[in-house]
């Protein structure tokens, strides 16, 4: 598994450092324009282009899951994220423990 962060804007190039020093970024962080992430998320040109975003990408680089804000993931992130990430690997949530079970 490997986070990144892309700014669909070249606009925002300058903002990167800042971003990444605010809220302690520790992956790899970049920008690109607006139409090739457009293109490489195959968004319609039709439709309004919502931030953020999240691709969840496979190691061949097909897209397995696309989020955008506002969805169900984004309601409780961290979990969500995590939840997606552990599908997509196939090894699922960890089990819940067993509770008023004891041992003879």
């Amino acid at each position: 598994f490997q986070p990144l962060a892309i700014a669909a804007a070249v606009e925002h190039k300058p903002g990167i450092p800042n971003f990444v020093s605010q809220f302690g970024v520790t992956f790899p962080t970049g920008y690109t324009s607006t139409d090739k992430a457009m293109v490489f998320l195959q968004h319609s040109v039709m439709a309004p282009f919502m931030v953020p975003q999240i691709a969840f990408i496979d190691r061949q680089g097909v897209i397995r899951s696309q989020n955008v804000g506002g969805d169900e993931l984004f309601a409780d992130e961290e979990n969500n994220i995590r939840k997606k990430v552990l599908e997509l690997l196939g090894t699922g949530p960890a089990p819940a423990a067993k509770k008023g079970v004891q041992k003879k």
